[in-house]
């Protein structure tokens, strides 16, 4: 879906262009991922009692599980950023950007307060990392652990432009508005005053 930009509100400055630095996304991205494993690699077999190699001898069924954790953790992931511009009362949109190689949930044609952008930025990261190291660990389950781990390996690395745009807003204005145009166009208006 894509809007029309639209005028400044009353008391604020013209809309600036939200970039994403998609190159360095991607560098921490792959960080993340390799922190996460060390990471939660570690909590999981100090938790099971078991080195990750045992964790994942797996039969055939349960590896097919563990593939089908990627699409489900992308699409848990959005579905509760979406939620959450939800019950902060927004109409939501989901979709697929290839352009940007991403899943989204977003509020398109909406202005948007800076501090419900925090919250939807952080959400999926913060209960799906929660819920998967509860998960990870309970004892004696190996199969649960190893799909939690997986997880919150791809929710962490996937989290990273979620993080960067936390980082941007609050080093912005309070009363700072979005508004996102396109998938790939978001637009920052900041109060003319402070």
């Amino acid at each position: 879906m894509v809007s029309l930009p639209p005028a400044p509100p009353a008391g604020y400055r013209p809309a600036v262009r939200f970039e994403y630095p998609m190159r360095s996304l991607h560098i921490i991205s792959i960080v993340a991922l390799v922190a996460s494993f060390v990471g939660f690699g570690f909590i999981a077999t100090q938790a099971q009692g078991r080195t990750l190699g045992e964790l994942f001898s797996l039969n055939i069924f349960q590896i097919l599980i563990i593939l089908l954790l990627l699409p489900a953790t992308i699409l848990i992931h959005e579905l509760m950023h979406g939620v959450t511009y939800q019950l902060l009362g927004y109409q939501v949109s989901y979709g697929i950007a290839p352009e940007l190689g991403a899943a989204y949930a977003a509020a398109f044609g909406q202005f948007q307060q800076r501090q419900h952008n925090l919250i939807v930025a952080l959400m999926p990261l913060l209960v799906i990392t929660g819920i998967g190291v509860i998960a990870m660990t309970i004892p004696a389950t190996p199969f649960l652990a190893a799909g939690a781990f997986v997880v919150l390996l791809i929710n962490t690395s996937g989290a990273v432009g979620d993080v960067y745009i936390t980082w941007r807003l609050l080093k912005m204005p309070p009363r700072t508005l979005l508004y996102d145009v396109s998938a790939a166009q978001m637009l920052i208006f900041e109060p003319a005053s402070p």
